[in-house]
């Protein structure tokens, strides 16, 4: 037991972070309902929520959220850790679920948790029983900075303990709360429905096509036949994601289908957020509850515990928490997708009426554990206890070494400059300042950078807003592909006419590698679908190119291909033949002094030693990897300054062999090119030397550099067009900005990895976990909640 120092005091603060009413969601309730809850168990405490917001205006909340997050804004999860610092809370009860957080699984909120210097307890909404890699590595992180875990069902402890490796006596098993209300007769509400003298049964909640609604109408016919009085109620609006997704197709295809069995007069849809009270009249009303829910991965289920709560037979199919709520009779089990069996039970009970009353009280009974009254307490114990551990904790760190911390700190992604820059044709090239330059119109080149930059944000950070911008420039490249020379356009002017029938070989790789990876990561089927047809309509003219760029930006999109669709043989096929002829293209022109594959260094160098290192790991190839690693050293050796800072190679002159290198102008696709090779070959060795290199060519953007002055321009978003002697070239194109956000979100992927395999000292090295980087082929995981 905590002792007397390590309780929670009167006057203490208690917080909550997760979603909160009026948002409409089921977490949203749940927080709502804990929050009033513990406060009302005690009186004396300031109990406020930290809100997570998934609108950039907000929700009218009422006076207990103080503070409020912007999901996909990762610096507001640093400022809510400082907020709860600063208000020194006695504990913070953290809502989880993958979904409601920004970044990758959720990912964001981590940088939350990191600097978060309170007690902390979770209450896990979700836990798999096989999560993917990083559904994995984000929850053991969120579990590792917790004092304490809560869970709802005894199945996620075992979960915790074989799928996540967390420690038994770190989990506590306190139910999903539900509303203290009086066991009543089911006429007692019916007639404010228009119910009255029918037998009632009911669904509620937010409507999704995982929730299986269409099999209990499938099984009302012969249930109505032999019971005419039956009406079932699907009570809740559709689910805000998936009306903005979808809008009311899965409500359409359900009264479709009440329609054509002809039952318009037994199914009612009541298409609205119901509040509280008038939601436990409706369970009030029915006598039956059904949750046909598809699949068995649902931990826990707030609709089947308020339904039992009330006193309901429930009907359900076996998903995880239904199971173990419904043993000893207190409800019946259906298979999944089997509306014959629903019709049975449901025909059994009404048959059965004693057996239904009596089903009814042995789940109002089981339930008395579960009002919020005692749920409150229940986590005010539990606060208690993980304060106490809290405090141990940190007299044990005390004494031991401090906790490695995060390796570096990063700029927020900024988009504005980019939204500027785009109009509803694509991107344009040139900027007079940070002001749109329309003389020189549009590239494909551009608009290629453009389409990596938002497919990178779109998957680190599942930004809906960025959608619309990824289709402008994938519109872009379908229109600038030729499809008479299967080759794609580069330049157009103002006016939207193209400049030439075809580009040069460099921009039709590298309109190849924007395509690959937007293939990878693009959000919806029809986006992949064109960007695949692109990308393979293109890859042919590649096989008599002699550019060794060109088949570098290749290389760069078939990689991002192949992640999605790695049985492509053809594919894989290309993949040989150009990593072939740019490894023997070095072996040729290569000497110890000069190991390069040309007699001049130009541009964009990295990326071909970069693309040895992908091709070797991928194709099994050693030697591959050793030369790319050898080039990618000598690049750095001979780029870097005598302070140690990153310095490309200028455009004044190159670096001729045998000649010196030109010092200016530096560019800012230099930084990124090297940027984007040093993450890569971290990722095929594990040398942390590669990750320093990465942060000396990212912080050439940031001022380390020549001239000692940022190249970013943190007051609009955009980048300098290059560094002179002298100063910075103040125009901020397309391309340097772009070459600025591509390595941003880069570093943000590196350091987000890195974050996650930051494991304590005394983890075995075995069980360090390793990200999937985003240059990585092989399938692709969404994790869409």
């Amino acid at each position: 037991m905590p002792n007397a120092t390590t309780t929670i005091s009167d006057g203490s603060a208690i917080a909550f972070v997760g979603n909160y009413l009026p948002r409409k969601c089921g977490i949203a309730t749940f927080t709502h309902d804990l929050c009033e809850a513990v406060a009302g168990r005690s009186r004396d405490n300031d109990v406020f929520t930290v809100a997570i917001n998934d609108v950039p205006e907000g929700y009218p909340y009422p006076e207990r959220v103080r503070f409020e997050v912007r999901q996909n804004a990762q610096a507001d999860y640093r400022l809510a850790a400082e907020f709860l610092n600063m208000n020194q809370v006695t504990a913070v009860c953290m809502q989880h679920e993958y979904g409601i957080y920004g970044g990758t699984c959720g990912s964001h909120l981590l940088s939350m948790l990191r600097r978060l210097r309170r007690p902390l307890i979770a209450t896990l909404h979700t836990v798999l029983k096989d999560p993917n890699e990083q559904q994995k590595l984000v929850l053991q992180e969120v579990v590792r900075h917790c004092d304490r875990v809560v869970v709802m069902a005894d199945i996620a402890r075992e979960f915790l303990r074989d799928s996540f490796d967390v420690p038994t006596e770190k989990v506590a098993v306190i139910p999903h709360g539900i509303p203290d209300v009086p066991f009543v007769d089911s006429n007692f509400f019916k007639d404010q429905f228009g119910v009255e003298g029918r037998r009632v049964i009911l669904t509620f909640g937010l409507l999704s096509p995982g929730k299986g609604i269409e099999y209990a109408i499938d099984a009302l016919p012969p249930v109505v036949q032999k019971h005419p009085d039956v009406v079932y109620i699907v009570l809740g609006a559709t689910h805000p994601h998936v009306k903005a997704d979808n809008g009311e197709e899965y409500r359409n295809s359900l009264i479709r289908r009440v329609n054509e069995l002809g039952l318009q007069d037994h199914v009612i849809f009541v298409n609205r957020f119901v509040a509280y009270k008038e939601l436990c009249e409706y369970l009030g009303a029915a006598e039956i509850y059904i949750t046909p829910y598809l699949n068995e991965a649902q931990i826990t289920s707030g609709t089947l515990a308020y339904a039992m709560g009330t006193g309901k037979a429930v009907i359900s199919t076996p998903y995880w928490h239904a199971k173990e709520l419904l043993a000893d009779n207190r409800g019946r089990l259906t298979p999944f997708r089997n509306s014959e069996a629903i019709s049975h039970e449901i025909l059994d009970l009404l048959d059965h009426e004693t057996e239904l009353n009596a089903m009814r009280k042995r789940a109002y009974t089981y339930c008395r554990k579960m009002v919020w009254p005692r749920v409150g307490q229940d986590y005010l114990d539990l606060f208690n206890e993980a304060t106490a551990a809290w405090v141990e904790k940190r007299h044990r760190l005390g004494k031991a070494k401090p906790r490695r911390r995060e390796k570096f700190d990063l700029p927020e992604v900024d988009l504005r400059h980019l939204r500027i820059m785009t109009d509803d044709t694509g991107i344009l090239q040139h900027s007079i300042f940070s002001t749109p330059n329309r003389d020189h119109g549009y590239c494909v080149d551009d608009n290629t950078r453009a389409l990596i930059a938002a497919a990178l944000h779109w998957d680190l950070n599942h930004d809906e807003d960025i959608i619309p911008l990824m289709q402008t420039y994938l519109a872009f490249m379908a229109h600038a592909m030729n499809e008479e020379t299967g080759r794609f356009r580069n330049f157009m002017d103002y006016s939207r006419n193209w400049m030439e029938e075809q580009g040069s070989e460099d921009s039709h790789g590298r309109s190849l590698w924007g395509l690959g990876t937007a293939v990878a990561l693009c959000p919806n089927e029809s986006m992949i679908t064109l960007a695949s047809r692109l990308f393979c309509a293109g890859l042919p003219a590649t096989e008599d190119f002699l550019s060794p760029r060109a088949w570098a930006f290749t290389l760069c999109g078939i990689h991002g291909y192949l992640r999605r669709f790695g049985g492509d043989s053809e594919v894989r096929r290309y993949r040989s033949l150009l990593s072939e002829k740019l490894f023997q293209e070095f072996q040729r022109n290569m000497s110890d002094e000069w190991p390069w594959c040309d007699d001049i260094l130009t541009y964009a160098n990295a990326k071909l030693p970069h693309v040895l290192l992908m091709s070797g790991k991928w194709m099994q190839r050693n030697d591959m990897i050793d030369l790319g690693k050898r080039v990618l050293s000598w690049l750095l050796e001979i780029q870097t300054n005598k302070n140690g800072h990153y310095s490309p190679v200028g455009t004044n002159g190159w670096y001729p062999r045998g000649g010196q290198p030109a010092h200016f102008d530096q560019q800012a696709i230099e930084a990124h090119a090297m940027v984007d090779a040093c993450i890569e070959a971290y990722h095929v060795t594990r040398e942390e030397y590669w990750i320093e290199q990465a942060k000396k060519a990212f912080f050439w953007f940031l001022g380390e550099n020549d001239i000692r002055t940022p190249v970013y321009d943190f007051t609009t978003g955009g980048c300098r067009d290059g560094l002179h002697a002298d100063r910075l070239n103040e125009n901020q194109g397309a391309e340097s900005t772009l070459a600025w956000l591509m390595s941003l979100l880069q570093m943000q992927d590196l350091q987000m990895e890195l974050s996650l395999a930051d494991i304590p000292a005394d983890k075995p090295a075995e069980k360090r976990p390793v990200r999937k980087p985003i240059s990585a082929a092989g399938p692709v995981v969404r994790t869409d909640v």
